[in-house]
């Protein structure tokens, strides 16, 4: 009957304690801790530059485990302020450029949830495009999930994906699958 956030302090000391492959330079052993209640599970990322802490509905695999922790999101930082929108697609609108800087800012500020709300014909395909190829590029995100409301929508998102990048390199079909 327990909340797992309140015993963070406890997760904090055995991750300070312990030594672990994936944070040297930090004062964290190791840089991600569980806490579990039976009813909760709660996950600490002890990164500065990580997005807070949060529940979660089961603990990670191995793979996604490994996936987490060797993550450098100081090194995305970095990316995403040397690619600002405003230099990143020169195609973009000026309210789809405050749009993806209003999204890096999030980041910065830790924040793992944002709600992006546009007007028909605002161009939000072309807006998700640029921040999905900006997750990816800077190390963010590995996989992102785009959930269309419509069959039609699915395809002509997909079609309009495949052909995306704003760089001029090869088209985002050819860069992640």
């Amino acid at each position: 009957s327990e909340n797992a956030t309140g015993h963070f302090q406890q997760a904090e000391r055995y991750a300070r304690s312990v030594e672990g492959p994936y944070a040297p330079d930090s004062d964290y052993g190791i840089s991600v801790a569980f806490v579990a209640t039976g009813t909760e599970t709660h996950l600490y990322d002890f990164r500065d530059q990580a997005p807070t802490s949060r529940s979660v509905s089961s603990f990670h695999t191995p793979i996604g485990l490994k996936r987490l922790v060797t993550r450098d999101y100081e090194k995305a930082h970095k990316w995403l302020q040397n690619n600002p929108a405003s230099n990143f697609d020169p195609d973009l609108w000026d309210h789809q450029k405050q749009c993806i800087d209003t999204v890096d800012e999030n980041l910065r500020e830790r924040k793992r949830r944002m709600l992006i709300q546009m007007a028909t014909g605002a161009g939000k395909t072309r807006t998700a495009q640029a921040i999905t190829y900006r997750l990816l590029q800077s190390g963010f995100a590995d996989r992102i999930l785009f959930v269309p409301d419509t069959r039609k929508l699915a395809e002509d998102t997909y079609d309009s994906f495949s052909g995306y990048d704003p760089t001029g390199a090869p088209p985002f079909r050819d860069r992640y699958r």
